[in-house]
């Protein structure tokens, strides 16, 4: 066989080669890629072309997201930090906080209970950062219904009605 010859096949045979291995390595990751657009980042699973499964995403301001997502949405559990530190952990639904979740604040405030479209709903806790507390209902981010309200000057508890963030009785 002619050496001119001999080599071409065996440069053939190379990017061949080289080129099944490319296709075995898109393949093993084609589930899980990252993408980098504009400063934001998405490290995650997608199906049909949308983030889909765990992931983690960074948008161009700082806010993080990790947990699941559904069709191109944050779905299930998973935690949002916001660029001011504030913090979401708990469940979502349609890019929105709803069900139970954990929301801090930087300044020590913090609220753990329900939530329905990205506001405070139902039963809830809410710590001020100087240590006052309330325990009880929520509706559309105020307090609405029974609750209990605690001070930590004088250490008691008192029962009450709330209405639209006010205690009427």
């Amino acid at each position: 066989m002619d050496i001119k010859y001999e080599k071409i096949l065996e440069e053939a045979q190379e990017n061949w080669i080289n080129k099944q291995i490319e296709i075995d390595r898109k393949k093993e990751y084609e589930d899980n890629i990252i993408d980098i657009l504009e400063d934001e980042i998405y490290e995650g699973e997608y199906k049909e072309g949308m983030k889909n499964g765990n992931g983690y995403f960074k948008w161009f301001d700082g806010s993080a997201f990790e947990g699941t997502f559904r069709m191109n949405n944050i779905e299930g559990k998973g935690k949002y930090i916001w660029s001011d530190n504030r913090q979401y952990n708990g469940e979502w639904k349609n890019n929105q906080m709803n069900g139970f979740g954990v929301f801090t604040w930087p300044d020590g405030r913090k609220y753990e209970g329900m939530f329905v479209d990205n506001k405070k709903h139902g039963l809830g806790e809410y710590v001020y950062a100087d240590g006052r507390k309330y325990k009880g209902m929520w509706s559309a981010g105020l307090q609405n219904g029974k609750g209990v309200f605690y001070n930590p000057k004088t250490k008691e508890w008192k029962e009450g009605i709330w209405e639209n963030g006010k205690k009427v009785e």
